[in-house]
C-alpha cells in the first residue's frame, strides 16, 4: 500500500461533476491531515511448470481508501451521503438517516451514479513546496486532489452536548471510466480519439476560485 502525502487540514467538496468543479458542493473541513491510502492489487499468474509458485502477477488496478474527520460541515451536504450513497434530494435519490427504500436496495452505486466525486483542497500546500518548484509542482504537493467515484462505508457522529460535534467518515475509493474527446489522454501523452482509462484521482494544481469561494 502507499500513503499519499497530505499537506495539512484540507476543506472537501463533493458531488456529480463533468470537466469543471463547479457543481460540487462544500461538505467541511478536516480536523487534521485526510489518510488516503492507495492499494495496488494483484492477481497471481499460475502454471504447471511454477507449480505452487506463481510465475507472474497481472495488474488489477488500484483502491483507494479514505479517512477523515470533520469539525466543521454542512449539514445539508452531509445528509446526501449519510446512507452510504450519494443522494440528490429528487426522486428515487431522497432519503433519510436508517432508512433505506427498496429503490436503493442493491444498487450499483457507480452504475447508477450514487457515487461521487471528491475533491480536497490543501490551503496550506504551498508551505511544504521549494521556491524553484512552487510555480510549475502538481504531483508531491498539489493544491488539490480529485478521486472520480466515492462511496462511504463508515459514519462516527461524536455525541452532542456543549463541545463542538465532530463527525469521522472512511471512504472506499474506485477508479472510473474516462473519456477522452481529444487525442490527449490524462498524462497529456498524445494518442487515439476517444480515449478510454480507469481514473482513480488526479491531482489538481490549482482548484479554481469558485469552490475556493465557498469556504466561508
Amino acid at each position: 500500500m502507499a500513503q499519499i502525502l497530505t499537506t495539512g487540514p484540507a476543506h472537501v467538496f463533493i458531488g456529480h461533476c463533468g470537466n469543471t468543479y463547479d457543481t460540487l458542493e462544500y461538505l467541511g473541513t478536516c480536523q487534521k491531515s485526510p489518510g488516503i491510502t492507495i492499494q495496488t492489487l494483484k492477481e497471481e499468474v499460475m502454471n504447471d511448470i511454477g507449480g505452487e509458485t506463481p510465475i507472474s502477477y497481472s495488474n488489477q488496478g488500484q483502491v483507494g481508501t479514505i479517512k477523515l474527520t470533520l469539525n466543521r460541515y454542512d449539514e445539508s451536504v452531509f445528509a446526501k451521503i449519510a446512507l452510504g450513497l450519494y443522494l440528490s434530494g429528487t426522486g428515487n435519490r431522497t432519503g433519510s438517516r436508517g432508512e433505506i427504500t427498496r429503490n436503493q436496495m442493491g444498487v450499483l452505486a457507480q452504475g447508477m451514479e450514487y457515487d461521487f466525486h471528491l475533491m480536497f483542497y490543501f490551503p496550506f500546500h504551498q508551505g511544504f513546496l521549494a521556491g524553484s518548484t512552487a510555480p510549475t509542482h502538481n504531483t508531491s504537493h498539489p493544491e488539490g486532489i480529485h478521486f472520480h467515484s466515492v462511496v462511504p462505508t463508515k459514519e462516527k457522529l461524536s455525541e452532542m452536548g456543549t463541545r463542538a460535534r465532530t463527525a469521522s467518515l472512511e471512504l472506499r475509493a474506485i477508479p472510473k471510466l474516462w473519456f477522452s474527446n481529444t487525442n490527449v489522454d490524462s498524462n497529456g501523452a498524445a494518442g487515439n480519439l476517444n480515449t478510454r482509462e480507469f481514473r482513480l484521482y488526479e491531482n489538481i494544481k490549482t482548484l479554481p476560485s469558485v469552490l475556493k469561494e465557498r469556504v466561508n
